[in-house]
């Protein structure tokens, strides 16, 4: 993947995040974890920050945490 395509797939979770936030909010557990809800709001993913961010999404296992990207939860 090249470093523009990376730009515009973090671009493209960056704008899905504004999204998010404007059909729901996301719920605080702690310090440290906070349950997202999905674009659709039929789901709510963890998002846990302590040394670094981790979502339970699997865009975030499968395409983000293997390129070093934020999905749109943790964005």
């Amino acid at each position: 993947m090249t470093n523009q395509t990376l730009k515009q797939f973090s671009e493209a979770r960056e704008e899905r995040a504004k999204a998010i936030l404007e059909n729901g909010n996301p719920e605080k557990l702690d310090e440290n974890t906070y349950l997202v809800p999905s674009s659709n709001n039929k789901m709510k993913y963890m998002v846990t920050h302590f040394d670094s961010y981790s979502c339970s999404c699997k865009d975030y296992e499968l395409r983000c945490k293997p390129r070093n990207i934020y999905c749109k939860h943790i964005k």
